[in-house]
């Protein structure tokens, strides 16, 4: 199998640096140092909080490290990703390189991707080199491993959506400023400015005489499908699954939204007061709305083919039109 010679070239140069392995080493002792507070603190809270059994103390400290550990890794990769993506394709301007690449045999899509795949590549050793912090969990109990492969594939589904949309940015951009730039502002506006959308949205709404904008009488709040946040915790946890909400968790506030969108009582599973939802005490029966990940993977899905596409127009060689001479235009 011929490798791509964009990415080759790319591994070669990000993995035979010594920083790589530097860079690693610090992101693993980071993010294990954080999962072993995190265990301080749910141990204190189970504790101190409950005074229930052992088993169920150390169940709740599983779920609380695993919940924890899954949104920090979601914000690191919005943090991280969009600064590896964007300078892909600027930088072969910048180095005078690019025009050398277009004229090579590679088609312009193997030419994205292949950057694409450089990019992704260091991130996802630093995703998977913690994997391990985030299956620690598994050995208090209180999740399971479908939770945390539910949980790497949501963080690799935006990690890959980010990357794709940096990429564009890049085969676009005037400087690397530019295109680290508007990479971030794609990425802040999908991870962190949605939650002003959804408070914006529900403002609006209920101002035009309707309190409730959720449920079976209300409709979809858009602000919701594309934010990562809650597209995580819907596949991770499945809020209507659950008789009640996850005690003490970072889920709560995610899980409390979740319910509310299916019109069911954010609290326990009773017949919901907020959207006119029949009687349903059985979770996961004549739900309004399907679940709220599988919007999120459409639009992230639509989002990387439409960022690939564009940039592979846009590293296109250009084409000049031929003239026949003046000569022998009469012919």
């Amino acid at each position: 199998m011929n490798l791509n010679p964009v990415l080759s070239r790319e591994a070669k140069q990000r993995f035979r640096s010594k920083r790589v392995a530097l860079v690693t080493s610090l992101w693993v002792g980071i993010i294990g140092g954080i999962a072993y507070l995190l265990y301080i603190v749910g141990r204190e809270i189970s504790v101190n909080g409950f005074g229930v059994g052992r088993l169920a103390a150390t169940a709740f400290m599983g779920r609380f490290m695993f919940h924890s550990i899954t949104l920090l890794l979601l914000t690191a990769i919005i943090l991280v990703v969009p600064g590896i993506a964007a300078p892909s394709i600027i930088g072969e301007r910048e180095r005078q390189t690019f025009q050398i690449l277009q004229v090579t045999q590679m088609k312009p899509w193997q030419l994205v991707t292949g950057k694409l795949t450089a990019s992704m590549m260091f991130a996802v050793v630093l995703l998977f080199a913690v994997a391990p912090v985030a299956a620690i969990p598994l050995l208090f109990g209180g999740t399971s491993i479908t939770d945390v492969l539910a949980a790497l594939s949501m963080l690799f589904l935006t990690a890959v959506t980010l990357a794709s949309t940096a990429t564009w940015m890049s085969s676009r951009a005037a400087s690397t400023r530019g295109a680290v730039g508007t990479s971030y502002l794609i990425a802040f506006t999908l991870g962190f400015l949605s939650f002003v959308g959804l408070g914006a949205e529900m403002l609006v709404y209920s101002n035009l005489g309707n309190q409730d904008p959720f449920g079976r009488n209300g409709r979809e709040v858009l602000s919701m499908l594309p934010n990562p946040y809650f597209a995580l915790v819907d596949a991770v946890q499945h809020p209507l699954d659950q008789t009640a909400l996850t005690s003490d968790t970072p889920y709560i506030p995610f899980e409390y939204m979740l319910r509310m969108r299916q019109g069911v009582n954010p609290d326990f599973m009773e017949p919901a007061i907020l959207g006119g939802l029949p009687d349903n005490n059985a979770a996961g029966r004549d739900l309004p709305r399907p679940p709220l990940w599988l919007y999120n993977v459409v639009i992230y899905g639509a989002l990387t083919a439409f960022s690939l596409r564009r940039a592979s127009i846009n590293v296109r060689a250009p084409s000049a039109r031929i003239r026949k001479p003046k000569r022998l235009q009469g012919h």
